[in-house]
């Protein structure tokens, strides 16, 4: 144990070396730097187990400094009222990110450049597909829902209409008949008290050359659509083969239900064949639908392969 005289001796230079606080703090005593100073048996004599750089500062006995983020010991055995305080020092290890290259080589925007072409092209080459498989399935709904509406306004206005149809130019006219109608007689340019017209869009025709190719199933089996049934045109079984008028055909629907041809083999009924060329990626595809009126009632019906 020490003795009272180093007792006294160690306050007196712990007085002398008392740093002022401001704030109200109490003063700090550098005791780190006297302790350093001290030899090690005098230090084993006062009982401090701890080397001098061990020595954190230490707080006025009355007042101890509680500060953030330092751990503050209990009494010290060797000198009651005393509070060693030992820094408590905590280090953030923070990982800086790797510097890496910024931006995009000229092989990578190459590469990127190349892949939104393909891509764009499949998608633009299927979109166009689906258009123009859209456009010739519009074009047949078009002209059977015309047929459709010519005799339905036979019945509706109590009167003769027909619909004619132009397979040279693509054409097709819905007109009221009241006196019937002959196909010498009709020009195209003055066609009478129209109902409805239109025209085949680009990539559709009345064909092929061939027809249909297939028979029509019942009750449609009877109607010209092979050459063996004698049709006038194997794509229109009843369309005008010579002039004037070449090419064309004419439907007359009457207000009583029935339906009468311009030509053609007399049978169950007529038909007409509408073609379409669709280019894709994947090559050329080609649709076919043929489209067969009754002439008892005139039921309509298409028929596609």
């Amino acid at each position: 144990m020490p003795t009272s005289s180093a007792k006294a001796e160690h306050s007196r230079r712990d007085e002398k070396v008392t740093e002022p606080r401001g704030n109200g703090d109490p003063p700090l005593l550098k005791r780190t730097a006297r302790l350093s100073a001290i030899a090690p048996p005098k230090m084993a004599a006062w009982g401090l187990r701890y080397p001098g750089k061990e020595w954190g500062r230490i707080l006025d006995k009355s007042k101890p400094r509680a500060t953030g983020g330092r751990k503050t010991h209990r009494d010290s055995p060797s000198q009651p009222g005393c509070r060693m305080e030992l820094n408590v020092s905590t280090s953030k290890c923070e990982t800086a990110p790797a510097r890496g290259s910024c931006g995009f080589t000229l092989v990578e925007l190459v590469v990127v450049i190349a892949v939104i072409g393909v891509v764009a092209a499949i998608v633009l080459g299927g979109i166009e597909s689906l258009r123009k498989r859209a456009s010739f399935t519009g074009a047949v709904g078009d002209i059977v829902t015309s047929l459709r509406k010519t005799r339905a306004e036979a019945f509706g206005r109590g009167i003769y209409t027909a619909f004619i149809v132009d397979t040279v130019g693509g054409r097709w006219w819905g007109i009221e008949a009241p006196n019937g109608i002959s196909l010498s007689t009709f020009n195209p340019s003055a066609p009478g008290t129209v109902i409805l017209s239109g025209s085949l869009p680009n990539a559709t025709v009345f064909g092929p050359t061939g027809g249909y190719g297939l028979a029509l199933l019942d009750p449609f089996a009877g109607i010209p659509i092979l050459s063996g049934q004698s049709p006038n045109l194997n794509y229109c079984s009843f369309c005008n083969t010579a002039a004037p008028n070449q090419g064309f055909g004419e439907i007359l629907f009457e207000p009583a239900g029935s339906v009468q041809f311009s030509g053609g083999p007399p049978g169950v009924g007529q038909q007409f064949t509408l073609q379409g060329t669709v280019q894709s990626s994947a090559g050329v595809t080609v649709r076919t639908t043929a489209v067969a009126i009754t002439a008892l009632s005139g039921v309509i019906e298409q028929f596609e392969q």
